[in-house]
């Protein structure tokens, strides 16, 4: 019942739920050993102590000299008082102050929560050694803290005192780093170039700033036409600098100024007394001649005017260019000084540090080994026993811890066991798992039909003949056989990868099935090597049968046949078969055999032998129109079965059907419509109703 819950929700792998048996058996069989081990134990008895523990001294006039962190402090403490170290020295102890005193005893501790007190317990069998054996162990704890702390401080003490003359060392090295510094590098002057530096250059870079302004406004105005040209470019110029003013302020630049604006208003006036005149004469008039004659000769005085006014503002353009340039220079030298001065104080300043940080190191270890030296002459006792150890008292024996740990230690072994097997076992457990291993669609699943062996069994007592029924409809309705009498007539051969898969039961339950649809059936037992079909009906071995044909010739098979009167199932037993029979299965089965035997029955069902441990079975393959391959659950090997799908498939071009055994269906779904007045009249009886059954 547990293993189907657990394999239907797929809480464990159908294989594995097989083994599950196997999970109680070790758990109980662990409990009941680890009860038993503790009825057999010898009665213990145990005595117990306290212990506070301080883990940091912290004096006034030693601050530093020695601490211990609480990091994990009681956790540590524990493990040293359990430790073998401490255990060696507690039982030497005991032997040199209590010789008459032998035994032996175990210690373990824990702390009490929120505080740093510890209970230690001491387990042995001797009542008087158990309470001084603890007593040892916390005499030679407060002795190991004691030489711990003596220990940490000479080994603090040995080391500062091997650091104070390196650093002593490494200050005298920095202080002559610093003097040859000093001596190579005046510090005041390089402080004074560092500050004139930086003014001078931020200067330079504003008036940088203003010429490329200016130069820019130059560039946006190049070769615009002159309209009080002169002045209103020199104003330009020096709109940004206060120094070019004057050179739009000049003397001449006035007068240049007002001739100019002179003689443009002239040539204005001349222009519109020509218009005027053109009213009244024409263009080669005298009059108006000599107008053109003055406006010539004020456009090139005014030309002439221009060109000089073009000329100053490309040299005021050159002046400010070649200004720039120096300013550039001048701002490169400002740079490169600025960062030689400041090169020269960072370098300063490192080596001032280095010797500051070296003269602290110094000073932190001289007052260092001053303070551990008065901390060694300190004996402070940092443990203190609350409670002596109690007398011994005798333990109870707890069975059931005993019996849970065990149960719980046998749970993971069995399941650890379960899981091995699932891994070691390469048989099938589930149709799903054959169907994977041959690459194939089950089409009919056979259930256990054991019961079926009783001749007297009547169907309707119990409903597993109708799985069987049901499994045996489905398996004939997936072989394409035509209706009885008709002629397409077919060969099924009934193999299996190794014994005891349930092939011989498959083919005579079909064979009978086939037989009350009405088809003419032969039934041949071609397991030459444990056939027992015949035996099973009830034939005498001696009448002969496949083994004799084979000897016998084609003549031999028909001669062979065993036919039931008044049924339409006959019966071609194995026979006897000897050591040359097998030899000859190879050689005797052919077309024209079949053929003849295709003749006289409507279907032929073939029971063979397994295809993996022997060959006899691979003669009938290319004579077979239908394969069914039976895989047996919790018989069937997984690999056995991939060796037996290759076998067919390279030895038949019609394939197989896959069938799977020994499956327990859902008996409840077959009830519907069944009821044993329906059933005795009916055509498809089971094996049972018409005879035999294996």
């Amino acid at each position: 019942m547990l293993e189907e819950l657990l394999s239907r929700y797929k809480l464990i792998k159908p294989r594995a739920a097989h083994y599950l048996a196997v999970f109680p058996v070790v758990a109980l069989a662990m409990g009941l050993y680890l009860v038993y081990a503790q009825l057999k134990q010898p009665p213990y008895c145990s005595s117990r102590a306290k212990i506070a523990i301080s883990g940091k001294i912290n004096l006034p006039e030693t601050a530093n000299a020695y601490r211990e962190e609480l990091t994990n402090f009681l956790g540590t403490q524990i493990e040293i008082l359990g430790s073998e170290e401490l255990a060696n020295k507690a039982r030497r102890k005991m032997q040199l102050d209590h010789l008459d005193l032998p035994g032996s005893a175990s210690v373990k501790a824990h702390y009490v929560t929120g505080t740093t007190i510890i209970q230690v317990e001491a387990t042995g069998l001797d009542p008087q050694y158990v309470p001084q054996y603890l007593q040892a162990i916390l005499d030679e704890y407060i002795e190991f803290r004691s030489d711990r702390r003596i220990e940490t401080t000479n080994a603090a003490l040995r080391q500062i005192r091997e650091e104070i003359p390196r650093t002593e060392r490494q200050v005298a090295l920095d202080e002559e780093a610093l003097f040859k510094f000093k001596q190579q590098h005046n510090m005041r002057y390089w402080d004074a170039e560092a500050s004139g530096a930086g003014q001078l250059l931020s200067q330079l870079r504003s008036r940088e700033a203003n010429l490329r302004m200016q130069l820019q406004l130059a560039a946006s105005m190049k070769g615009q036409a002159v309209t009080q040209a002169r002045e209103g470019r020199l104003q330009a110029l020096g709109a940004f600098d206060e120094t070019q003013k004057h050179a739009a302020t000049t003397p001449a630049d006035p007068v240049q100024s007002a001739e100019l604006d002179n003689l443009q208003e002239q040539l204005m006036k001349l222009q519109v007394e020509r218009e005027q005149l053109l009213t009244t004469f024409k263009p080669k008039h005298p009059r108006v001649e000599h107008v053109d004659q003055e406006i010539q000769k004020q456009s090139r005085l005014i030309q002439l005017i221009t060109l000089e006014t073009e000329r100053s503002f490309d040299q005021n353009v050159a002046g400010m260019q070649s200004e720039l340039s120096v300013i550039t220079q001048a701002i490169a030298e400002c740079e490169r000084k600025a960062l030689e001065a400041a090169h020269a104080a960072a370098e300063y300043e490192r080596l001032e540090s280095n010797l500051a940080l070296s003269k602290e190191v110094h000073t932190r270890l001289v007052s260092g080994l001053q303070n551990v030296d008065v901390s060694r002459e300190v004996n402070l006792d940092m443990v203190q026993i609350l409670e002596h150890p109690t007398p011994a008292s005798p333990l109870p024996k707890n069975l059931t811890h005993a019996a849970i740990n065990g149960l719980l230690l046998g749970g993971i072994i069995g399941f650890a066991i379960i899981m091995g097997l699932q891994k070691l076992d390469q048989r099938a457990f589930s149709a799903d798992e054959i169907a994977e291993a041959a690459g194939a669609a089950i089409v009919a699943e056979i259930p256990p039909i054991d019961e079926l062996a009783d001749p007297s069994y009547r169907p309707t007592e119990d409903p597993q003949p109708f799985l069987l029924l049901e499994a045996m409809r489905s398996l004939a309705a997936s072989l394409p056989l035509s209706s009885a009498g008709a002629t397409n007539h077919s060969v099924i051969l009934c193999c299996s990868s190794t014994p005891s898969e349930g092939k011989s039961t498959l083919a005579l339950h079909l064979a009978l099935y086939l037989e009350n649809l009405g088809f003419n059936t032969l039934l041949v037992d071609a397991d030459l090597r444990r056939g027992c079909i015949g035996e099973t009906l009830g034939l005498d071995p001696q009448q002969g049968g496949l083994a004799e044909g084979l000897e016998a010739g084609r003549s031999g098979w028909l001669m062979g046949i065993h036919r039931f009167p008044d049924r339409k199932l006959s019966i071609l037993p194995r026979g006897n078969p000897t050591a040359q029979t097998i030899d000859l299965l190879s050689r005797g089965l052919s077309q024209d055999l079949f053929a003849e035997l295709k003749a006289s029955y409507d279907a032929i069902v073939i029971d063979s032998s397994p295809l993996i441990p022997v060959s006899d079975s691979i003669s009938f393959l290319p004579h077979a129109d239908h394969i069914l391959l039976i895989g047996r659950v919790r018989v069937t090997k997984l690999d056995l079965l991939k060796k037996a799908t290759a076998i067919i498939r390279h030895n038949s071009r019609h394939g197989f059907r896959l069938i799977a055994n020994g499956l327990k269906g859902d008996s409840h779904m077959y009830g519907y419509g069944y009821q044993e007045q329906d059933f005795a009249g009916s055509p498809d009886k089971v094996a049972t109703s018409q005879g035999p059954a294996v």
